[in-house]
């Protein structure tokens, strides 16, 4: 079983419920640079981008992580 979450209190609930990371996929419009940066911390499977500016901004996140 997985979870499809759109904000970082639902990834943080699907987490602790005990659903592995790598099956949760974080969709939804508006996501913040924290939401984004505390998704690539947990490692989940898929962060859906809405935009452009919001691929953008994963690739930039995830290039401070390395």
């Amino acid at each position: 079983m997985g979870a499809d979450v759109v904000s970082k209190g639902e990834l943080m609930v699907a987490i602790k419920a005990g659903i592995n990371p790598k099956k949760i996929v974080f969709s939804g419009v508006g996501k913040t640079s924290k939401e984004i940066d505390y998704a690539i911390d947990k490692n989940i499977l898929l962060i859906n981008a809405e935009s452009k500016s919001e691929i953008v901004e994963i690739n930039r996140i995830a290039k401070l992580k390395k």
